[in-house]
């Protein structure tokens, strides 16, 4: 059901302003459909292969302070040096993966 709203939404915003060519409220809608998709992939739950791997390896994954012994010595799928710069900054806030799928999620949709 959350995902036939996403795609009448996106399907709306085409419409209205790729085909009709309308400007107003543009902007607005372009937050909300950027806003709505940062959601969507900061609250799904065992979806997507990525996801599904991020949410297994999260709990082995190092905080700040075991971040360059984890990088030397345990980095057994080897990860590149920022990507565990950043989960184990968002471990060191907190335990739950959510946090991350945020920051992860915020980082992809912006750019």
């Amino acid at each position: 059901m959350l995902y036939f709203f996403i795609l009448v939404l996106l399907v709306f915003c085409s419409y209205f302003f790729d085909i009709k060519n309308y400007n107003r409220g543009r902007g607005l809608f372009t937050f909300i459909v950027y806003l709505t998709l940062i959601l969507m992939s900061t609250f799904r739950y065992r979806m997507g292969g990525d996801g599904l791997f991020y949410e297994d390896t999260y709990p082995e994954m190092p905080t700040l302070q075991n971040a360059i012994n984890y990088i030397r010595f345990e980095n057994y799928y080897l990860f590149q040096p920022l990507w565990i710069l950043l989960i184990s900054i968002c471990k060191s806030i907190t335990d739950s993966s959510v946090l991350f799928q945020f920051i992860h999620s915020l980082i992809f949709n912006t750019c």
